[in-house]
Order: C-alpha cells, then structure tokens, then sequence
C-alpha cells in the first residue's frame, strides 16, 4: 500500500491531477496511522496459571491465562496464542482498559503420556486496516508431567528370593535377618555391628553387613517398540500400576528397558519418582531384538519378574528367557484384542486390550 500511495503522489505531481493526489494522501495516512497503531507501546502482560502440574493419562488439567493492560491508553484487541504440545490454542483478548484484566480458561490435552510443553505465550496485534502487524512473548514455558493412569492391583502374598548367590546377594536391600559379609564402617553404622576381632587385624573398623533375602523385590522389563499408540499406552499403565503396588507395600522395584535404562526404586516415598520416570520413557536407542534383556536379566534374580511388550507373543518369548527358576514368578504381558492367560512352562502368559482387563488377569493368575 506505501508503493500505490507513493505512486498515486508522483503520478499527480507529474499529471496536476487531483485526484491521484488525494488517493494517494489518503494512502500514505492509513499506512500512518497502522504504524502508529501496531509499533506504539506494546503495554500489556500476561501470567498462565496450571490447575495440576502432574496428572494421570486422561485426567483434565485447566490452564488460566491472564492479560493485564498495563498502559495508560485502552489497548485494542489482540490475540494471544499458545503452544500446548504438538497444538496451538488461540485465543481473542478483547479490548482493555487501562490497569483492566482478562481471563481466558482453556484445557491441556493430557491423552498422550508423557512431559508436555505448555508455551511460551505469543501476543498478536494488528492495526484495524491490517496493514501490519506485531508479536511479542509474554509469558515462558511450563512443563505438565502426564503419567501412566495406574488402577489398583494386588501381588503376590509370596515373594522370597530364590537364588542366594553372592552376586544376588549383592544386590538385596540391607536389613537385619542375614549376615552377608563384613565392610568398612561409615558414620551412621550402628556401633553394635563393629566386627572387633577382624577391625584389630584389617588396623581400621569393620561391621557386619545384614541383608533381608525374604523382602520380595518386583523387576520390570519392558521391550519399548510400539512406544506412542494406544496399546501401549495401556500396558505402561498396567505395568506402572504393577510397580506403584510394590512400592506402596515398601517392596522396592527395579524397572530395565530395552532402551538401556536401569533404576531402581525404594519405598513408599519413591512412588512419585517411579510415576515420573514412567512418564517420560520413550524408544530413543531402543534394541530391536531380546538381546538387552539376555544381558540384564541373564544373571539376575528375584521374586517377581514382569516381562511386559506390546506384542504378546514377543512377551512370552521374553518370559521364557528369564523363566529359569531364579526367579519366584514370572509373568509375561502384552496386550491383544481378547484377554488370554496362560501358564507356558514357568511363565505366567497374560495379554489383553485395556489396563484394567490385564489388571483383572494379573489377579486371577498371579495374585492368589
């Protein structure tokens, strides 16, 4: 529009006509007053509020956005967009007095499980003739964790660990029924402990190490392909419901997939820290075969093994790789359109479509 209006002004120089010399003024003045308009003072502020910051798959989480005109003139309207997830939300901010605030309410989608993005916020003002326009940050980012949506499930009443060798041993959580071996006092030991005979010999002091062989110890092993559809998001939270039980109990958990990773959970107070970590798993250098579940449960054992993969029958494979005896159960999970138990060998085969079917399975075949 600049150009045609400072081409109707040349023209009418050229030619006296005055007409082309109105037009163009009147040009030239829109383009003015649009500039003027849009590039004045920005003045406005906006603070986004969350009504939950972790959810479960599915629960709804509320996002409030508030504009506030922070100016001395009334602010035109504008539009304030937002980034939620892989989503945009748009919304119309009306006119604003000075010192005047709006309130603009919309929901974060929270199907998906995971760690969502909300933000940053993106104010849009344009001058009446839209002619030009402006942008500017607001507000920044914010981070909703969506966990697996756990339902209530019972375990095993048995739970004794099977293998005694050192190896596992090792690995068992410290208590006070078993003596396991002898080790270098720290700060904190109870002095009762102090191995008096062997401190004397080794010149600094020892304490007796005890471990608990009988506290019952859940692993998880979980094959990360079909990580993202709507199966698998089913069974993560059939697993994590699994886990969140043992927990609960004060039984700790030891989760491995098939990406590398390896933690291990302790106590009731590690629940939350095993919902997040649930949260936020995803395929990233996941293997393509069984051989990560060949290396870390090769010479494990334990008092319940979950093998859990999309695919049942990969699941069942799985289990009866592990199925040697080290452990007290195993059970292999998967999801499939009917619900199907089993009992391959050692292993517990169980497959179905939703969580709490597999849930429901668990019980009848494991919980009894």
């Amino acid at each position: 529009m600049t150009a045609v209006g400072g081409g109707c002004l040349l023209l009418a120089l050229a030619t006296g006509y005055a007409a082309l010399a109105f037009i163009g003024a009147t040009l030239m003045i829109l383009v003015g007053v649009g500039f003027v308009w849009t590039f004045r003072s920005f003045s406005v502020t906006a603070a986004r509020t969350l009504s939950q910051s972790s959810v479960s798959r599915g629960e709804p989480v509320e996002a409030t956005l508030v504009v506030t005109n922070t100016g001395t003139r009334t602010r035109g309207r504008l539009t304030a967009t937002e980034h939620v997830g892989p989503n945009e939300v748009s919304v119309a901010v009306p006119r604003l007095r000075p010192g005047a605030a709006h309130s603009l309410t919309y929901n974060v989608p929270t199907a998906k499980r995971g760690l969502m993005s909300i933000g940053p916020v993106q104010c849009h003002v344009a001058d009446p003739y839209v002619l030009f326009t402006r942008s500017a940050q607001l507000a920044g980012e914010a981070l909703v964790y969506v966990r697996p949506a756990t339902q209530p499930v019972r375990l095993p009443v048995h739970g004794r660990i099977r293998a005694l060798d050192a190896g596992e041993a090792d690995k068992a959580i410290e208590g006070s029924l078993t003596f396991h071996a002898l080790r270098e006092y720290v700060p904190g030991d109870d002095r009762r402990r102090i191995h008096w005979r062997t401190s004397a010999r080794m010149g600094t002091l020892m304490v007796k190490q005890h471990i608990d062989m009988t506290l019952p110890q859940m692993v998880i092993a979980l094959d990360l392909r079909g990580t993202g559809s709507d199966e698998f998001e089913e069974l993560m939270d059939f697993v994590t419901s699994v886990g969140v039980a043992a927990l609960q109990k004060g039984n700790p958990v030891r989760t491995l997939t098939s990406n590398g990773s390896d933690e291990t959970f302790v106590g009731q107070g590690s629940a939350m820290s095993f919902l997040d970590a649930m949260a936020v798993i995803d395929a990233d250098g996941a293997d393509e075969d069984d051989t990560w579940l060949r290396k870390t449960l090769g010479h494990n054992s334990g008092s319940t093994a979950l093998i859990a993969a999309q695919d049942a029958d990969v699941a069942a494979e799985m289990g009866r790789l592990v199925g040697d005896g080290k452990f007290g159960t195993v059970v292999a999970a998967g999801v499939s359109p009917q619900t199907v138990v089993a009992t391959d060998r050692s292993v517990v085969v169980i497959s179905a479509p939703m969580c709490r079917d597999l849930c429901a399975a668990w019980e009848s075949m494991v919980a009894r």
